[in-house]
């Protein structure tokens, strides 16, 4: 009887540990195999944005100085590590692009937040030439050739023109890009961001109407929209071409009048009158401010 009653004891021990063993490990169920029925993982989310102006290679992204990302081109970027709720995020550029050499920034203090319910998508990177991001880039005008007094052409050697010494920053390949929606359009040139359409009001306006129309623009995500200055509108020119909006228009614009577009720019010599741009030739006048002309909306820069 004694013996029986060991066995029985030696059993009932085996029969716990065996149990104990095989539930012990993966569970019933339970978040975290350990059985214990805990709480289900906190969610995770992405950060990421958006690229523009891209033409050299080599562009590195970091996230909070230290998830890597290496950019091929424009367009949408994700980074690899998702963050919890509640998470600061920093993004950073860590190498700049060449070939050709380019300056890019992030744009509009989107580099920096705290990650809430949903996935970061609105970092905004933008890609210039190796200037600083967001100021105007004088570009070459485009003559490459040369003339005499009576406009005939010349050979360039020694004559000092335009078409010889072609200073400037060159163009990048493609100069402008055409964002997502259709409606914006990036010069990568100078990093301004212009409206697709040359002509939102569909007619004229004074300068004060081009003014209040361009301040209270709100187009593909933006609403700091105004009227460009007399420079910038000029840089949209190119010198070789006889009539630019022709040329603009098959470049991504759309509607680009042949005709003169306001600049926030007041002629000195006449509080009156503000400069002009004719998109057609580049010519720039000074004109009354009740007098009616184009309105084309620009963004960013300086």
């Amino acid at each position: 009887m004694k013996t029986n009653s060991t066995t029985k004891t030696f059993l009932i021990l085996f029969a716990v540990l065996w149990l104990a063993a095989c539930s012990g490990g993966s569970g019933g169920g339970g978040y975290g195999g350990d059985g214990g029925g805990g709480s289900p993982p906190a969610p995770t989310y992405t950060v990421g944005g958006t690229v523009s102006g891209l033409t050299g290679s080599g562009l590195v992204l970091q996230n909070n100085g230290g998830d890597a990302l290496a950019i091929a081109g424009n367009g949408s970027f994700t980074f690899a590590t998702a963050l919890a709720y509640s998470s600061a995020y920093t993004v950073t550029v860590l190498t700049q692009p060449s070939n050709p050499t380019q300056t890019c920034a992030v744009t509009d203090n989107t580099n920096t937040g705290t990650v809430g319910s949903a996935n970061v998508t609105n970092v905004l990177i933008t890609c210039g030439p190796s200037t600083t991001i967001g100021a105007i880039a004088l570009p070459k005008t485009g003559q490459t050739t040369c003339f005499d007094l009576a406009g005939a052409t010349i050979p360039c050697a020694s004559t000092g023109q335009d078409g010889e010494l072609q200073t400037g920053v060159a163009e990048p390949s493609p100069r402008f890009t055409v964002d997502g929606t259709g409606n914006c359009v990036t010069d990568n040139l100078t990093g301004l961001m212009w409206t697709g359409n040359a002509n939102l009001p569909a007619a004229t306006q004074t300068w004060q109407q081009a003014f209040d129309y361009a301040n209270a623009l709100s187009l593909c995500g933006f609403t700091d929209w105004r009227l460009p200055n007399r420079k910038e509108l000029r840089s949209l020119i190119n010198y070789s071409s006889a009539d630019n909006a022709t040329a603009l228009n098959g470049l991504g614009f759309n509607n680009v009048q042949a005709d003169y577009y306001w600049s926030s720019s007041s002629y000195a010599g006449s509080a009156g009158h503000a400069w002009i741009v004719g998109l057609f030739d580049g010519s720039v006048f000074a004109n009354g401010k009740p007098n009616g002309f184009y309105v084309w909306p620009v963004r960013a820069g300086q």
